[in-house]
C-alpha cells in the first residue's frame, strides 16, 4: 500500500515535470536574465553613485534614486513574464488588484507621500548625496537618498532615517561657502595697532596652506573690551563645512605667533581687597 501510494505520487510530479519542463527551462532563463539585469543596474548606476566632489554630488543622487527606482521596475516585469510563462492570466489579476488598490488606497497614501516627496527633494536641488544638513534638529551627511526614505549620518556615527514625505523643511550647509570666526584676546598692555598688524602679516600665508580656505583670513579688529583684555575677530572664507577646521588652524597659528613675539594673552586676575584696613582705629 506504501509502495503504491509512493508510485504514484512519484509518477504524478513527473508527469507535472513533462508536461512543464518548458515553463520550468523558460521560468529558470528569466529569473536568471533579471539576476544579470539587476547587477548590470547596480554596477552602472553605482559607478555615477559615489560622489568625489561638489559637483558629482547631484549626478550621485540620482543615480541612487534611480537605482531604486529601476530595481522594483525590473523585479516586477519579472514577476509578469515568468506568471505569463505557466499560462497564469493577469487579467483577473490586474482587475483584482485595482479593486484591491481601492480598498488600501487610504493607507497607501504614506507611500505615496513618501515617493513623490522623494523624486521632489532631488529635483527640487533640495539637498543632495554627501550634503551636511539639518532635518528636524538632526545634523549629518547624507548617506542615502532612497524612494521612501533619506538616511543622514552625524559625526558620531548615529544613522537617522527621515520618510521622505515626513521632511518638509531641513537646512543645508553645503550650498555655500563657511565662514570660521576665531576671537583671540590681547592683554591691555600690549599696542593693539602693532599686534593687527602683525596678524595682518603672519595670516595671509595660511591660505597657501590650507585649501580649504577660500578667502582671508582677515584680521575684522577689535570687536570688544573684555574684563582682561581686548578680543580681536579673525574671518575666513571657507569650503561649505570646513570652517571647524580652519577655526582650530587658526587658533594654533595665532598662539604659535604670540609666542614668538612675547605677545601676551590675557587671563583671569583675582584682585583681594581687605576690608580691615578701610576700617577707622578708635580714638582715646
Amino acid at each position: 500500500m506504501n509502495n503504491l501510494l509512493f508510485l504514484t505520487i512519484w509518477q504524478t510530479i513527473g508527469d507535472f515535470f513533462k508536461e512543464k519542463i518548458s515553463s520550468l527551462i523558460s521560468s529558470g532563463i528569466i529569473i536568471l536574465i533579471i539576476v544579470v539585469v539587476l547587477l548590470i543596474n547596480r554596477w552602472v548606476l553605482g559607478k555615477y553613485g559615489k560622489a568625489k566632489n561638489l559637483q558629482q554630488r547631484k549626478k550621485a543622487t540620482i543615480a541612487r534614486l534611480l537605482r531604486s527606482i529601476n530595481k522594483v521596475i525590473i523585479v516586477f516585469i519579472g514577476v509578469v513574464i515568468v506568471l505569463q510563462q505557466w499560462g497564469i492570466d493577469l487579467g483577473p489579476i490586474i482587475a483584482g488588484a485595482g479593486i484591491i488598490g481601492l480598498a488600501v488606497g487610504f493607507g497607501a497614501q504614506t507611500l505615496v507621500k513618501d515617493l513623490i516627496g522623494g523624486i521632489s527633494m532631488v529635483f527640487d536641488d533640495q539637498f543632495d548625496v554627501g550634503d551636511v544638513v539639518d532635518i528636524k534638529g538632526f545634523k549629518g551627511r547624507v548617506i542615502e537618498v532612497g524612494i521612501r526614505s533619506t538616511r543622514v549620518i552625524n559625526w558620531k556615527g548615529d544613522v537617522s532615517v527621515f520618510s521622505n514625505g515626513t521632511i518638509q523643511q531641513s537646512i543645508n550647509y553645503s550650498k555655500n561657502p563657511s565662514t570660521a570666526v576665531v576671537e583671540v584676546g590681547v592683554a591691555y598692555e600690549e599696542t593693539i595697532s602693532e599686534v593687527i598688524a602683525l596678524l595682518d602679516d603672519r595670516l595671509r600665508n595660511m591660505k597657501d596652506e590650507f585649501p580649504q580656505i577660500i578667502e582671508g583670513p582677515n584680521v575684522m579688529g577689535v570687536i570688544s573690551l573684555g574684563a582682561s583684555g581686548v578680543i580681536i575677530r579673525i574671518t575666513s572664507k571657507t569650503l561649505p563645512e570646513e570652517h571647524y577646521a580652519v577655526e582650530r588652524a587658526i587658533t594654533k597659528f595665532v598662539k604659535e605667533v604670540f609666542d614668538e613675539n612675547g605677545i601676551e594673552i590675557p587671563y583671569d586676575h583675582l584682585v583681594i581687597v581687605d576690608g580691615k584696613a578701610n576700617k577707622k582705629l578708635p580714638t582715646e
